[in-house]
């Protein structure tokens, strides 16, 4: 905890609006999404038989290209996988080292 913050500051108050702007903006991305991939539905799950050719369909419609990163799966390699776990445990085991766990 930092003592010599003051909260009453017009910096600190100032801070604060961006904060909650920042944090609006974040919130709504995946709504923002949504929305992309609504407008694009069609084109996502284009209509044919064969669900092979739509899916090469899909793969190919370069209306779609922007938008991939959120429907196409996620394959991860092995370096991605251990860069990814170090990430993550030093993500989780960061703040215990700075504020100690509790003894029960």
């Amino acid at each position: 905890m930092d003592t010599s913050i003051r909260c009453d500051s017009a910096r600190f108050k100032a801070f604060e609006v961006v904060d909650v702007l920042l944090i609006l903006v974040y919130q709504t991305l995946p709504l923002i999404w949504a929305v992309f991939l609504w407008r694009e539905r069609h084109r996502l799950q284009p209509v044919s038989r064969d669900p092979a050719k739509a899916l090469s369909r899909r793969n190919a419609d370069p209306a779609l290209a922007p938008l991939k990163f959120l429907f196409e799966p996620c394959v991860a390699s092995a370096a991605s996988t251990h860069a990814d776990f170090r990430c993550t445990r030093s993500c989780v085991c960061l703040p215990f080292s700075f504020f100690g766990v509790a003894r029960v």
